[in-house]
């Protein structure tokens, strides 16, 4: 909480204080992350996760350590927005989903994985278990036209495409012949 969860929620609304003591800036987009809409545990393998659902903070809590990041990115989203329209600032947010670049994303860990021959999300390899991906380049995209669009409002998720992670490592196997690709059949 102290480590993660507080310095995101202080350093957002810092930014956006900032924002609003100046007289020239209208429009702020701030990046969140899909982590602030997928940490929940009421899931069905049918739902849809868009700009409507917000990660539980009792489950971010609840959930292993790395969902730290979780809270603290659902709860500064959640505030940014707030923020925005108490204070009369246009606050967008953008939460990308699997970031995929030509350089390391914490993301490419998924993938990784599957190149060195080991389980993709470990215990996540069931047909129903879909991640969803987009290019790095998109999301700055997405940025500049959230800024940029007057008719941009709210919130955003920013994904190209959902995979299973079985549709993931077939993939990957004909994209790499080469390299040893992590069977998700077990």
């Amino acid at each position: 909480q102290t480590e993660i969860v507080d310095p995101c929620l202080l350093g957002t609304l810092n930014v956006l204080d900032a924002c609003k003591r100046s007289t020239t800036v209208k429009r702020v987009v701030c990046t969140s992350s899909v982590t602030a809409v997928r940490v929940r545990n009421d899931f069905k393998p049918d739902d849809v996760l868009d700009e409507s659902v917000w990660s539980s903070p009792d489950c971010c809590r609840e959930t292993q350590a790395s969902m730290w990041y979780g809270l603290g990115k659902t709860l500064s989203e959640q505030a940014a927005l707030e923020f925005g329209k108490e204070s009369g600032i246009d606050v967008i947010t953008i939460a990308p989903r699997e970031l995929l670049s030509s350089r390391a994303t914490a993301s490419a860990a998924d993938i990784l994985r599957l190149l060195q021959g080991k389980p993709f999300y470990i215990g996540r390899t069931e047909e129903g278990h879909h991640a969803g991906y987009v290019h790095l380049d998109d999301v700055a995209e997405a940025h500049l036209l959230a800024y940029t669009n007057p008719k941009a409002s709210g919130r955003y998720v920013c994904s190209a495409i959902n995979m299973s992670a079985i549709e993931l490592a077939s993939f990957m196997s004909k994209r790499y012949p080469k390299h040893k690709i992590a069977s998700t059949d077990e």
